[in-house]
């Protein structure tokens, strides 16, 4: 559309936008505002209107209030069951009551149950056994088959550890050369290919 809004004679196509306002639009946006002036004048309201008023307005604040509450007890049943078991077992009352999903899918299913102690347990397990088995490969192979005393095992701890660390550093040294030679290699491949 032209910003001045005038008509000058050429060939320029004009084009007038029409939207008018549906009847169901017009209806709704009265009972909005004679709504509004019913809600205005509540004291001029029969008795036996604002009494029903009140008793609904009661039973909605109830409902709200019960809906607060129950995701209140919730949080305090799964942090009670949580806080005792360690955090192993997981208990949600209502497990969707603050999800987002229709009013009725809120209150299923009833409860959801979880037990995550074994798992994580085995996984810290095996990531130690990890760590350590090395340790106890090389002291075993170095010091005869890892037959050792008592006394000698708690008296060469501080050697075990120097000697991991020297390990590592030949398994370090290791791979460098390896991947020397996989680099002089590759190179000697690729000025014959040249």
């Amino acid at each position: 559309m032209h910003d001045d809004q005038v008509f000058i004679d050429g060939k320029d196509v004009y084009v007038w936008i029409y939207d008018p306002v549906r009847p169901k639009t017009f209806i709704m946006g009265l009972l909005i505002v004679f709504g509004a002036i019913a809600v205005c004048l509540f004291p001029l309201w029969p008795p036996v209107v604002r009494l029903g008023v009140y008793y609904i307005s009661i039973v909605a604040a109830g409902f709200v209030g019960s809906i607060i509450g129950l995701a209140i007890v919730r949080v305090l049943l799964f942090g009670c069951i949580w806080t005792l078991t360690l955090g192993r077992h997981y208990f949600w009352l209502f497990p969707n009551l603050l999800e987002d999903v229709g009013f009725f899918d809120s209150f299923k299913p009833v409860y959801n149950y979880e037990y995550r102690g074994s798992s994580d347990k085995k996984a810290s397990d095996a990531s130690d056994k990890t760590v350590e088995e090395p340790l106890i490969r090389q002291g075993e192979s170095k010091d005869g088959g890892g037959e050792q005393d008592s006394e000698s095992s708690a008296s060469s701890e501080g050697e075990k550890n120097r000697q991991a660390e020297e390990s590592a550093k030949e398994q370090e040294n290791d791979f460098e050369v390896i991947n020397k030679n996989d680099v002089g290699e590759s190179q000697s491949n690729s000025d014959t290919d040249a």
